[in-house]
């Protein structure tokens, strides 16, 4: 049932309970529904609370609960904190039944977090290889999307259509040999917005790089070495060729950030050994290298603009992220303490300017600020003293760290740029899954050793 849960996390299907309206328009941030992932990891829950319950000789799995550790564990009273610092946010939240919803994902987030990071009972690498098998597919939907420049809808998978003439869509402007202006869409996968999808493809490359390169630590057997290189180069392809058609700026430089992390840090790294030329896995490097070399060939012009050119769709994101910045610092003067109530953020805005059409009411494109705007200046101190702790032991012993911290800097990346990791369903749940994995001990046989 986890592996169920963590591969089909990026599945959007769900039941709109109560949409979220705003002058007549929909607003996705003020929505509150329930999700095929809430009752997978419901169900999931409930199993394990009945087998927790059940004597030893009648009990359906066999589970070595958690370890708990004897000495304090700060990590875990910052975060407790900081879970009563958003259920405290709820008696400020002018909306507060939205309020009292974010408060519950928080809470299975933080569950997903404790499972991931504490528990033994699963399988650490079929957890990895669920969780990859879940991005590729969002892979060959993005691949798909931008080269028939189509999508379509279902609401059965969640998919919702994506026009690129539509105003509002995400797209990118390239001209033509004659001249003339088109419309690219932005690869969507299935989930919300191209920089999500950007984001989960970063996670899932890095993710990939670790394995590659610390596969001694994941005990990867010689029997299975074959398979080992064949599956995850073709993922690592397909991931790079998708993560390409999203144009995500800060999903490119979490890879680039990312992936030199792991290849400097891993001190055990596969690649600086002595690379047969003719074997397999150099084969599938210069193979897939050169595809995707051509790849990035035919798009350049398209990435150049997005990465490097001051085009008129960029200035106009620029302006609406700076304007952004600065809603969110007037909301925090607002109630610096106490914060808007969690998920509360827009009517913060709509306080303010109460006459503008759904859309305008956006978070702003930073985690800390949001949440700051949400809960308030203590529970945000609260969040990064919990993060902070997490990364001060990885730094501690960076060496055999070098994929958790890759993970950080990416996440890191993506929170100064982006909301979506605490401002959506889908969102709250891959944070806190990917700081599960981030605290692993990697080859540790003390802690839930790779199987």
């Amino acid at each position: 049932m986890l592996y169920l849960l963590v591969f089909l996390l990026p599945l959007q299907t769900r039941l709109i309970i109560r949409p979220g309206m705003v002058n007549f328009g929909y607003l996705e941030y003020g929505t509150i529904s329930l999700y095929l992932t809430d009752i997978i990891l419901v169900v999931l829950l409930s199993l394990l609370a009945l087998n927790f319950l059940l004597p030893p000789t009648k009990k359906f799995l066999t589970v070595n609960w958690f370890s708990f550790k004897t000495k304090t564990d700060y990590a875990l009273i910052a975060l407790a904190l900081l879970e009563l610092t958003v259920f405290i946010s709820i008696f400020f939240a002018p909306y507060k039944l939205l309020a009292i919803y974010k408060y519950v994902l928080f809470l299975l987030g933080i569950i997903i977090f404790l499972i991931i990071s504490r528990s033994k009972f699963f399988s650490r690498l079929k957890l990895i290889y669920s969780l990859l098998a879940g991005i590729f597919l969002q892979s060959l939907l993005a691949i798909y999307q931008f080269i028939t420049q189509s999508t379509f809808s279902s609401k059965i998978l969640g998919l919702a259509a994506h026009d690129p003439v539509i105003a509002g869509v995400s797209i990118i402007e390239v001209y033509n040999r004659q001249g003339l202006l088109l419309r690219w869409l932005r690869s969507y996968g299935g989930l919300d917005h191209p920089n999500i999808l950007g984001g989960v493809l970063a996670v899932g490359i890095i993710i990939l790089l670790g394995l590659l390169v610390e596969r001694k630590k994941w005990q990867i057997s010689e029997k299975h070495k074959r398979l080992f290189i064949i599956v995850n180069y073709s993922l690592l392809f397909f991931f790079s060729v998708a993560l390409l058609f999203t144009f995500s700026r800060a999903a490119y430089l979490a890879v680039l950030i990312g992936g030199a992390t792991v290849l400097l840090l891993s001190g055990s790294c596969h690649l600086r050994q002595k690379m047969d030329p003719k074997s397999l896995e150099c084969g599938f490097i210069l193979g897939f290298g050169l595809l995707f070399i051509v790849v990035c060939s035919m798009l350049f012009s398209a990435v150049d603009i997005r990465l490097f050119n001051d085009s008129r769709l960029e200035q106009i994101s620029n302006r609406e992220r700076i304007g952004g910045y600065a809603e969110a610092v007037y909301s925090i003067m607002a109630r610096p303490l106490t914060g808007w109530g969690a998920g509360n953020y827009y009517l913060s805005l709509y306080s303010r300017e109460p006459y503008f059409p759904s859309y305008f009411y956006q978070p702003a494109h930073n985690v800390l600020l949001l949440m700051t705007a949400e809960i308030g200046v203590i529970g945000t101190l609260f969040f990064v003293l919990f993060v902070g702790i997490i990364v001060w032991r990885k730094l501690a012993n960076f060496r055999p760290n070098g994929l958790s911290l890759a993970l950080i800097f990416a996440f890191l990346i993506i929170a100064m740029v982006d909301h979506w990791l605490w401002s959506l369903h889908f969102g709250i749940f891959w944070f806190w899954l990917i700081l599960g994995i981030i605290t692993w001990e990697i080859g540790d046989k003390k802690f839930g050793a790779v199987k």
